[in-house]
């Protein structure tokens, strides 16, 4: 158990090197994180363990079946779409369900490995590794604040924002506002000054992200903190956080290009119109999960069908949308069951202990980023996901 225990802490470490380290596979129609590499160890010696020391297996089964309904789904979805792509084409889509399973199975492995009084110590395992990410983000503002020299290897061309190693302001932001919700929820209960100063350093790296999306997602978690336990610290919070708009230009005018519709949005929009069309033209089964990336070549969707729309190409800019343009409304109603089965078993402790309202904050947060952002389904998400909701049914100890 100490072995899985020290895989488990590489796993959840693993996403401080982000999407620096990229292992590519049949060019950019897909590729394999350090994240992915060490949730594949961390599972299989996991079922390796379980088998040859015959111990039971702790599963949570309000989770279990609308993932095995879903599952279902997505791999009948793939299987259908056979008629339409080329035998490689359906085997690099097939990757991302099983991304998405063993990503998955990281919930099942905490859930089983961290020990009850041994959370808090696990919490702040992620909370070293988001520091060590916004450090790192401040040093590349600082030093490499200019990504456009990215823009040939598929990357966006991001400019004077923080991206640290997920090149990406959106995603990196998300991550954010996790830190910011666990250490602001920790601070709450514990009263610890080194949670403030962590807090502090999370709200002022997502202000430098001029992410809208993670602006209000940060506003989720702190309303949601400060409904449950203090409505005074989040109201201030808010206040000032809102206030430093007026302060900082760049951050009013990404605001202000949200209602003005700026390029941005435009784009934003145009993304979901995409899904919607897929969705509207295979509304039973779905394009296939997920062939998102040659259903949009086949669209015509792509200006330049060599990179197959860079990484981004294969997404939606919105999680829900891309589930159902691929496993159609069977696949997405099951998905939607999965996370209301998440939302009871997060929302259930969450006036109890810190964790529990910092994965709550956390959980409501990434629902509202994931509509403008397909970040439920980002590798270095995914992993702190699953791992808060395992902690959480740990602490319930669901049977």
């Amino acid at each position: 158990m100490g072995q899985l225990e020290l895989l488990l802490i590489t796993a959840v470490i693993s996403i401080i090197p982000g999407q620096l380290v990229r292992i590519p596979l049949f060019g950019q129609e897909g590729s394999f994180t350090v994240s992915d590499i060490f949730a594949l160890i961390l599972a299989v010696s996991f079922l390796f363990y379980f088998f040859f020391e015959k111990v039971a297996i702790v599963m949570p089964k309000k989770i279990m079946l609308p993932t095995a309904v879903f599952s279902l789904f997505a791999v009948s979805s793939t299987v259908f779409a056979l008629n339409r792509f080329s035998p490689k084409e359906i085997f690099v889509s097939s990757l991302f369900l099983i991304r998405f399973l063993l990503y998955f199975s990281v919930m099942i492995i905490t859930l089983n490995v961290v020990k009850r009084k041994k959370m808090e110590k696990w919490v702040n395992i992620f909370l070293s590794a988001g520091t060590i990410l916004i450090f790192l983000g401040f040093l590349q503002l600082l030093f490499i604040p200019n990504l456009i020299f990215l823009a040939s290897y598929g990357w966006d061309p991001h400019q004077a924002r923080i991206v640290s190693t997920f090149l990406d302001p959106n995603f990196m932001g998300i991550v954010f506002v996790f830190l910011a919700s666990f250490s602001l929820a920790k601070y709450l209960y514990k009263r610890e000054f080194t949670q403030i100063l962590l807090f502090l350093s999370s709200a002022t790296a997502i202000l430098l992200t001029f992410s809208r999306s993670s602006y209000l997602a940060f506003l989720v978690a702190l309303l949601i903190i400060g409904v449950l336990k203090s409505f005074k610290v989040t109201s201030f919070t808010i206040l000032i956080f809102l206030l430093s708009f007026l302060i900082i230009p760049q951050a009013r005018e990404r605001v202000v290009g949200a209602i003005t519709f700026d390029e941005t949005a435009e784009a934003r929009v145009q993304s979901w119109q995409r899904a919607l069309t897929m969705f509207g033209d295979h509304f039973l089964t779905g394009v296939g999960f997920n062939t998102y990336r040659y259903s949009q070549a086949s669209y015509g969707f792509f200006e330049n069908d060599k990179d197959l729309g860079g990484h981004s190409g294969a997404g939606s800019d919105s999680s829900l949308l891309l589930v159902a343009a691929t496993t159609g409304v069977l696949g997405l109603g099951a998905f939607i069951w999965i996370l209301l089965s998440i939302w009871q078993i997060v929302s259930k402790s969450a006036k109890k202990n810190f964790f529990a309202l910092g994965a709550l904050a956390s959980f409501a947060a990434l629902l509202v980023h994931s509509q403008f952002v397909n970040s439920l389904f980002f590798p270095q998400i995914m992993i702190l996901f699953w791992f808060f909701v395992g902690i959480v049914a740990r602490e319930d100890n669901l049977r």
